[in-house]
């Protein structure tokens, strides 16, 4: 029953995507953040293992990103998606390392929760969703000088040092 609900509300939401975010006042490309996104994979492409190098894309008409400028036709300073733009930085390798790493400490995180009796060892946890949500529409995964990063650390050295 539940599976047969929910088949019927994927697919009329897919269906029926522009009416529901006309309806909140947004659209589809979610303002424009899909159409960027399909640019940059395209980008990424050309260099899918190491990417272009920490920082080494987005320099605007100097860099690989003027292809993204040209098409858009405003100044995109990056992917709004944090995943992007690891992986246009560092390719495939960097992401995958990011993502064996962010596993890992999410594993332990949820392994300090179990074993706690303490409400602040979820902190963790929650920081940690909170990462993986905001970068699918936010770049401040891996930025320089970037306070979720910074925490992102924090938190993954917190949660090896607890076990």
């Amino acid at each position: 029953m539940m599976a047969t609900i929910s088949q019927s509300l994927y697919f009329w939401f897919s269906n029926n995507a522009n009416v529901l975010f006309s309806a909140i006042g947004k659209d589809s490309t979610l303002t424009g953040r899909t159409d960027i996104w399909q640019l940059t994979i395209d980008m990424i492409w050309k260099h899918p293992w190491l990417g272009y190098g920490y920082s080494g894309f987005w320099h605007g008409w100097d860099g690989e990103s003027a292809y993204i400028w040209r098409i858009v036709g405003w100044p995109v300073s990056h992917p709004h998606n944090g995943y992007l733009a690891l992986c246009v930085d560092l390719g495939f390798l960097g992401l995958g390392l990011f993502f064996l790493g962010f596993w890992r400490s999410y594993v332990r995180g949820f392994a300090c929760v179990r074993g706690s009796k303490t409400a602040l060892d979820v902190w963790p946890l929650i920081h940690m969703t909170y990462i993986a949500l905001a970068s699918t529409t936010e770049s401040a995964l891996l930025e320089s000088n970037s306070l979720n990063w910074m925490l992102y650390v924090a938190v993954s050295l917190s949660v090896r040092i607890k076990r």
